[in-house]
């Protein structure tokens, strides 16, 4: 009975610690200029609280190295648009948001409408379902890439 008990016990814990997996949607400016990055998240009930956006090195993406916050003074938000505006220095990737699972959820679940990338070499403009279909697998994650 002891064992059954310990068993028992064990096999709650891992049902409980579940797999909790994600998948980074990401921005790379492969480009040797700056870039400006706008994106928005879709209307939401309650307030606009977005994960703070985050950079690393392209040559890092497929690293395990954490992703490095932006102090506020970085980037702008815009509550009432529901966006956030992001100056990426050349060969740098930004973390705009992680979904769950692996993949690219369906469109309902996609958390943004818009994603445009502002750069000396012309404009990238994705909107509405658009956005999900234009970050595609890079490098371990889902990524816009500007060139």
């Amino acid at each position: 009975m002891r064992k059954l008990s310990l068993f028992a016990l064990i096999i709650l814990s891992v049902l409980l610690s579940g797999c909790s997996f994600s998948t980074a949607l990401v921005v790379i400016n492969k480009s040797d200029k700056p870039v400006e990055v706008t994106y928005q998240f879709k209307d939401s009930p309650g307030s606009f609280e977005p994960p703070r956006p985050k950079t690393k090195p392209v040559a890092e993406l497929d690293d395990d190295t954490a992703w490095l916050e932006l102090p506020a003074e970085q980037y702008v938000t815009n509550s009432y648009n529901r966006a956030i505006s992001v100056t990426l220095a050349p060969k740098t990737a930004l973390l705009v948001d992680r979904v769950r699972g692996p993949g690219i959820p369906d469109d309902v679940d996609f958390p943004l409408s818009d994603v445009v990338v502002r750069g000396a070499y012309g404009t990238i403009m994705f909107h509405g379902q658009q956005v999900r279909k234009g970050f595609v697998e890079e490098d371990k994650v889902y990524a816009i890439a500007y060139r």
